[in-house]
């Protein structure tokens, strides 16, 4: 079993959890009102109602092995895909494409791919400091 840097698994960790508060408000647990999931740019409008930014035009995805990572120049060429980097020791890797292209018709054929685990928004996760004791009350 490989062993995971703790900053990897923080970063996936809130993501997923950004990700089930997508869905949540996708299902109409939102009382917002539900969004049309036909609509080409759904993500981003979940996001930016429920508070979550990403990074435009960019998807994050994993790969279920090495061996299919190693196909991923080609799958990324053909849906006009640029590799930033790869995220940490695992096959999960950063990937930017042009405005021009509707990333949620991406995110579906890179999620039907069978070498695929997932493709998901590049989501900006924000910190806070911690307050100080003396500062708590």
């Amino acid at each position: 079993m490989k062993k995971h840097t703790s900053g990897t698994s923080f970063r996936l960790s809130c993501a997923l959890l950004a990700l089930l508060g997508a869905n949540f408000a996708l299902a109409g647990g939102s009382k917002r009102g539900k969004l049309d999931p036909e609509d080409p740019k759904i993500a981003e409008k979940v996001a930016e109602r429920e508070g979550v930014e990403m990074v435009a035009h960019q998807l994050l995805v994993k790969f279920k092995s090495e061996n299919a990572a190693g196909e991923r120049q080609k799958i990324f060429k053909e849906l006009q895909g640029r590799e930033i980097e790869r995220v940490g020791s695992t096959p999960l890797f950063l990937v930017q494409f042009p405005e021009e292209v509707n990333i949620n018709d991406v995110k579906t054929k890179l999620e039907h791919h069978e070498g695929i685990s997932y493709a998901e928004p590049n989501l900006v996760m924000r910190t806070m400091p911690a307050k100080k004791k003396n500062q708590a009350k």
